[in-house]
């Protein structure tokens, strides 16, 4: 380890400035990013597993302060969560019936001191700075257990005279040792010394009773967190004066319904809030007298007609909006799992990103826009867990029900090939590009629990009560030419890049994709394909009237100069996933383009798609004037009567006018959907012009079948 570890500083040395420069830089700079997307190969395990503690089992939680990466753990997660439930019912099992897990059996002797790590990037050392006493008498025994069995949340709060101070939010036993003290939070300014905050008998925080404090956030100078059960679900609380604990906090929602996530986005307070009917997604001013007002603008799941996500547990502002992850853990059946994925734009706006289409919404129609399904594309992907920006460059990791699911007699090899998290990412928010679909190797990596972005690169924590937590650190590969220099960097050779915005579609039982060329051209393409197997279900079918599928085989299925290929090796009766890949003049070959499933999980784009969309914009007042109104309008109606005759010109220059000026006369997000609609007719009139589809296609969804 010790020449690797030597080699690795090296690198992030060399990159640390760089690295920095860019997270200052994407804040200001909207879609430019001085490296490449991560792929499996930036990610390097950092700590010993568990911190050489298989009972560390999850990365709770993670935070910058004072140059140093910190980790709060989850100590036995799973050991507790059976316990509580065999709490409330007696049927249930503990310890858990899982051959790879060990709780001891009986639950008050867990070994659930809970414990804060620090990663110094100057030595590339990891200390304990931090072990929760055990000292919390247990009723009705004689033994003891751990005031924080789990470090939930971090935050780095800039106090009212100006220090600055990590604050972590802490779990108790509560859950399964009722009578013993609800959760507290605790506070450092150095990193090193760390205070629980004033919690008084007899004043407002300790009379919450909850079990955790997590998801704590800052919003116009006060500081926010979730008082949750055990969860993760519960009321938000606030202080001007978080320090002073005690009374200096109180309640601002309503303790029905209750909150999951909360995040500042756009001038308000955003939460989600759980509902067995569907989730919903609001914001609040935070002002006037509590329990603050939210706006709802998610209500009831996206309005997904059946098996609706429960929870909205991640919130992350990327590209001025505001991406909001579902949790598909449900009850009856495989094929009623299942996590989307969703965006709330700048103007109130949503989108459904990945997961089901719903034909009419109060909202109008809502497509997939990636074109995937549910857990893009795989159902045992049952939460959006973590979402992260690290330069300008949308991360999203899940957690997999494949894994505790292994050892079902249903699991088949489907299934089994499918253990451990997915990692995806996106650098428009719309196409997503697969990093990982098996743990980083690790099939008891069950999820993506942390996900944070540094100086240092972006890390990643995983959830693994099996055999411990892992912690990755993943770092860009060296800049390209433009940041070459910085901090003694030199760029590497220059791959290929790899074609953009794939989509999939089917005319006469033939599978038909096309994509955008990179903007320096290509050689040609090489086209692979996996075939997605089913699994054994007690349902006929998923919500979405497919089978529950895994990625099975996969192969190369041809090559291409063209941008556009035709699968007729494909059977229309089966389910496939595609992913592309460029080659230069040299042979160089691209990292992988977006990945898209056939069936697509949304319909074909059409000219009136695009005229619903642009009337709606006329509606909602959003053109900058009648001028710029006119001209999208004259400049459409001429792109359709060309598009009708086979003719592309005038598409493709509406196309490059809305990609150049579009937000001279729209909002941003708005400038930007239609210009990924017009990018998507485009590949279609591709297929036109290659002879695959008819021109009338592009008119009908009848003749778009």
């Amino acid at each position: 380890m010790g020449t690797q570890e030597n080699t690795l500083m090296k690198f992030v040395k060399a990159v640390a400035f760089s690295v920095s420069a860019l997270l200052l830089t994407t804040q200001a700079t909207a879609q430019q990013n001085l490296f490449p997307p991560l792929d499996l190969s930036n990610f390097t395990e950092s700590p010993p597993q568990g911190f050489g503690d298989r009972q560390n089992s999850w990365t709770w939680s993670m935070e910058w302060f004072n140059g140093k990466l910190y980790v709060g753990t989850a100590r036995s997660e799973q050991c507790v969560t059976s316990a509580a439930q065999k709490l409330v019912n007696p049927n249930a099992v503990y310890p858990p019936a899982d051959p790879d897990m060990f709780c001891e059996p009986d639950p008050n002797d867990l070994p659930l001191r809970a414990e804060i790590w620090a990663w110094d990037p100057g030595t590339n050392l990891w200390t304990r700075v931090y072990q929760s006493p055990e000292d919390v008498p247990i009723p009705n025994t004689t033994k003891f257990v751990a005031r924080d069995i789990g470090y939930r949340g971090m935050l780095v709060f800039t106090e009212q005279d100006g220090t600055q101070a990590l604050y972590v939010g802490g779990c108790s036993s509560n859950v399964i040792h009722p009578g013993v003290p609800p959760a507290r939070m605790l506070r450092t300014t150095d990193g090193t010394n760390f205070q629980p905050i004033p919690q008084d008998p007899g004043t407002f925080l300790p009379s919450l009773g909850n079990t955790c404090f997590r998801g704590i956030e800052s919003f116009n100078n006060k500081m926010y967190a979730v008082a949750a059960n055990w969860k993760g679900q519960g009321v938000v609380v606030e202080s001007a004066n978080p320090s002073l604990g005690n009374n200096a906090f109180r309640q601002v929602t309503a303790t029905v319904p209750q909150v999951y996530e909360i995040s500042p986005y756009n001038g308000y307070l955003w939460a989600t809030f759980v509902n067995d009917t569907g989730f919903s997604v609001g914001r609040t001013s935070a002002t006037g007298n509590p329990p603050y007002q939210f706006n709802i603008i998610i209500d009831k799941g996206g309005y997904r007609p059946t098996a609706p996500n429960t929870i909205a547990l991640s919130l992350q502002v990327f590209q001025n909006s505001l991406v909001v992850g579902g949790d598909g853990v449900r009850k009856g059946g495989y094929n009623k799992q299942g996590a989307e994925l969703f965006r709330i734009n700048a103007d109130d706006s949503w989108d459904l990103i990945a997961g089901v289409s719903r034909t009419s919404t109060p909202n109008g129609p809502k497509p997939s826009l990636s074109g995937l399904g549910i857990g893009f594309g795989w159902q045992f992907n049952n939460h959006m867990w973590r979402i992260q920006d690290f330069d300008n460059i949308l991360y999203v990791g899940t957690f997999d029900q494949s894994t505790p699911t292994r050892l079902s007699p249903k699991a088949n090899a489907a299934l089994l090939a499918e253990l451990g998290f997915d990692l995806w990412y996106t650098l428009d928010g719309e196409y997503y590009t697969l990093v990982d679909r098996n743990g980083f190797g690790d099939k008891f990596n069950m999820g993506v629990r942390s996900l944070f972005a540094t100086p240092y690169g972006l890390w990643l924590g995983s959830a693994n009560p099996y055999y411990g937590l892992r912690v990755y650190q993943g770092i860009p590969s060296a800049a390209p030419p433009a940041a070459s220099g910085a901090a003694g960097v030199q760029p590497g050779a220059t791959a290929a890049s790899p074609p953009e915005h794939v989509q999939v579609e089917s005319r006469n039982s033939t599978v038909l994709l096309s994509w955008d060329p990179p903007a320096q051209g290509a050689k040609k393409y090489r086209v692979f394909r996996w075939t997605l197997d089913a699994i054994d279900s007690d349902e006929p079918a998923s919500a979405n009237g497919a089978p529950v599928v895994g990625r099975g085989s996969y192969q190369e299925v041809g090559v291409t100069d063209r941008a556009y290929f035709a699968d007729l090796t494909a059977s229309p009766r089966l389910q496939y996933g595609y992913q592309v890949f460029s080659e230069d003049a040299s042979g160089t070959r691209s990292r992988a383009s977006n990945f898209v499933t056939y069936p697509a999980a949304a319909p074909a784009l059409t000219f009136p798609d695009v005229w619903t969309f642009v009337r709606q914009l006329e509606q909602n007042g959003k053109f900058s004037s009648t001028a710029a109104r006119q001209q999208i309008f004259s400049r459409l109606a001429q792109a359709q009567q060309r598009a009708a005759s086979g003719q592309f010109d005038q598409l493709n220059s509406l196309r490059q006018f809305v990609q150049t000026d579009g937000a001279k006369i729209l909002p941003v997000h708005s400038a930007h959907h239609l210009q990924l609609m017009l990018s998507r007719m485009s590949k279609r009139a591709q297929l036109v012009e290659g002879g695959l589809v008819g021109a009338g296609a592009l008119h009908s969804k009848v003749l778009a079948q």
